[in-house]
């Protein structure tokens, strides 16, 4: 009939209307699940953080650690020497050698097989060290020989520089970290020794060291003992043998 239509109609519009209006309960909230969200959002944020500030703290740790293990603490120890080159009627010439060693008795060792004629009197700045890591020691010449003195100092490299890497790396080479300065004298017009400053910079002392040569003979006889004083004593050993003798030689 037409009111049993009507109730059925009205009956399924009841059901309709209560499963709509009835939420399914899960037993979590909005709410909660919001805030989850929020705390693991600030989690992963922060971890990021951390591990931006970890990453730059290690980059900085891998920049400073060549300052802290490098050897601004390490000793090294420089010394002079002067090799004779040329006496001739006109002029003189030694090859003054700065070098910086690690092992003073190793360069020494060397000169003494390779350079066996050098003159180790030169001064010697013992157990210094390099103001900064990778340094560098210049030697600086305060103040060179006029041209009337007859004296004549010319370094063989301009700046004159001995870098701490070099040292370093070349330990059973001294060559490679020296310095050779070329010196001169007017046989004649040299007549006071010579006394040369040079400052040396860049190390951790405050240091002049002076290039110390005395002036060559002015006459032939002189020169001939200047140049070769072993042959020279024999040859007179040789005439006072003669003369004591009273051997005619013609």
């Amino acid at each position: 009939s037409t009111d049993d239509t009507h109730n059925d109609s009205g009956n399924r519009a009841g059901e309709t209307s209560e499963r709509t209006a009835s939420p399914i309960n899960t037993g979590v909230s909005q709410e909660s699940v919001t805030d989850d969200f929020d705390q693991k959002v600030q989690k992963v944020e922060s971890t990021s953080g951390a591990s931006n500030v970890s990453n730059e703290s290690t980059e900085d740790e891998v920049k400073q650690k060549p300052n802290e293990d490098k050897g601004v603490t390490l000793l090294y120890t420089g010394m002079m020497y002067h090799e004779k080159k040329e006496v001739t009627e006109s002029i003189t010439k030694w090859l003054t050698t700065f070098s910086v060693v690690r092992d003073l008795k190793a360069l020494q060792s060397y000169l003494e097989n390779e350079h066996p004629e050098a003159e180790k009197d030169g001064p010697i700045v013992p157990a210094f060290k390099y103001n900064e890591p990778d340094g560098i020691l210049q030697l600086c010449l305060q103040d060179t020989p006029s041209l009337e003195s007859g004296w004549t100092v010319y370094p063989d490299q301009s700046p004159m520089q001995i870098r701490q890497y070099v040292v370093d790396k070349f330990i059973d080479n001294p060559m490679c970290s020296s310095i050779h300065i070329s010196v001169y004298a007017k046989p004649g017009i040299a007549k006071d020794p010579l006394h040369c400053p040079i400052e040396l910079t860049g190390i951790n002392l405050s240091k002049i060291i002076y290039i110390d040569r005395t002036p060559p003979p002015s006459s032939m006889s002189q020169l001939q003992f200047y140049r070769d004083p072993q042959n020279s004593i024999l040859q007179t050993d040789a005439v006072s043998l003669i003369s004591s003798s009273a051997i005619n030689i013609e």
